[in-house]
């Protein structure tokens, strides 16, 4: 089901191949609750997804580095299945300000000391 709404809890395979990978992020979150609930302190659960940035290694089996590796050696994109997926893909700045509220303090001082020179603008390996 894509695009997921917000209210989709998921299916998760648990003894598929990827199954420690979906548990360990329900486990996460469900450990943030109790969490949450039994020192009622403020929590937050960010579900990252499809991120992708510099340093990324063309070989690595997702979609980005392998666009990417195949369109540097000009050969055709591969897309699989009937091309009708659709994803979501988020730039890793873009996740890192997502998670920081704008008036964090740790936002803010980031954003002044960015160097887009490094970070924003290393190069695909």
């Amino acid at each position: 089901m894509h695009p997921q709404p917000e209210e989709y809890w998921g299916n998760v395979n648990t003894i598929g191949p990827t199954r420690c990978y979906d548990e360990a992020k329900r486990f996460a979150e469900a450990m943030t609750m109790a969490y949450h609930r039994e020192h009622k302190v403020e929590t937050r659960i960010v579900r990252i997804f499809n991120t992708y940035g510099p340093r990324m290694r063309l070989n690595d089996g997702r979609v980005v580095p392998a666009f990417i590796s195949q369109a540097l050696t000009n050969e055709p994109i591969t897309i699989f299945g009937k091309g009708t997926q659709t994803r979501s893909f988020c730039y890793y700045s873009d996740l890192i300000e997502g998670i920081l509220s704008p008036d964090d303090e740790r936002l803010r001082s980031a954003r002044e000391h960015r160097q887009p020179d490094r970070d924003d603008h290393a190069p695909v390996r």
